[in-house]
């Protein structure tokens, strides 16, 4: 695949991303403390089953063409850019790995506050690395313009 043709799925990915984290962080994930205690556990499943199906793809085709961006640069560009990106989708893979799997784990099971705060906080995390990937996006973009 040629280099252009990763930017425009890469830029895709990240975007598309960047826009669900933030709605996740500001909205759902909060929203998760005024469910019903008595339907948490459906409304867990039902979250996990529907958001995975978005966001696990984008996540692959954002980490596949991220190291394809890595290998294969575009002319005029940097591939710091690229490579600092890379590490901010590693740091996003740990985070949802170990903290934001095993906590949507633990709410399958039952309303738990304590595991809903630590959530959205974790969360911040991915919310920032995105941020930064996408404005780093931005300027490689711009600057390619």
């Amino acid at each position: 695949m040629d280099p252009w043709t990763l930017l425009v799925l890469h830029a895709a990915a990240t975007y598309s991303l960047l826009g669900l984290i933030w709605v996740v962080q500001l909205v759902h994930y909060p929203s998760f403390l005024r469910v019903d205690r008595e339907h948490f556990a459906a409304f867990a499943k039902f979250h996990v089953d529907r958001i995975s199906v978005i966001v696990v793809p984008l996540m692959f085709l954002e980490l596949l063409t991220g190291v394809g961006l890595c290998l294969l640069p575009i002319a005029n560009t940097g591939r710091s850019c690229f490579v600092i990106g890379l590490g901010l989708i590693g740091l996003i893979w740990t985070v949802t790995a170990f903290t934001s799997v095993p906590l949507h784990r633990r709410l399958l099971t039952g309303f738990d506050e304590r595991s809903i705060r630590l959530l959205v906080g974790w969360n911040w995390i991915r919310t920032i690395c995105w941020t930064v990937r996408a404005l780093g996006l931005t300027w490689v973009l711009w600057s390619l313009g």
